[in-house]
């Protein structure tokens, strides 16, 4: 009979082992799925995050490169215009924009050369202001 016992004590304890070793692997299970959610949702942010910030750099790219496309034309309008008139000689001027400001600099021959350099960036579309740095060589 005490061996009975024994072998019913020893059982119990083995029970009551086990039950706590599942509790406690249960509750691992739930820490650890706990654990993940977490890092999921903070994985998640994260991504979202990089995507907001590389959409916000492409969109300051994509501006800036919108600014030299127009920047370039309103230059080659202007080249272009000195090229086709007969009193500019447009090798000898040199035409950068920034925004809608014009500088155009260089050497030309008379007076009259350097006002209608002037008069055709003023009359391109999208100039707002002409910088002259031009030289009259007489």
């Amino acid at each position: 009979m005490a061996r009975t016992r024994m072998g019913a004590a020893l059982l119990t304890l083995a029970l009551s082992g086990a039950s706590v070793s599942m509790a406690c692997n249960a509750n691992t299970q739930d820490e650890a799925r706990q654990d993940a959610r977490e890092a999921i949702g903070t994985t998640g942010e994260r991504a979202r995050e990089m995507a907001n910030e590389a959409g916000e750099r492409t969109a300051d790219l994509a501006e800036d490169a919108r600014k030299a496309i127009q920047e370039g034309t309103i230059s080659s309008k202007i080249k272009a215009k000195m090229a086709l008139d007969d009193l500019v000689k447009a090798s000898e001027v040199s035409v950068e924009t920034e925004g809608a400001i014009v500088t155009v600099s260089g050497t030309v021959d008379t007076a009259a050369q350097r006002d209608r350099v002037l008069q055709l960036a003023r009359e391109t579309d999208g100039v707002a202001d002409v910088v002259d740095r031009l030289q009259v060589r007489r």
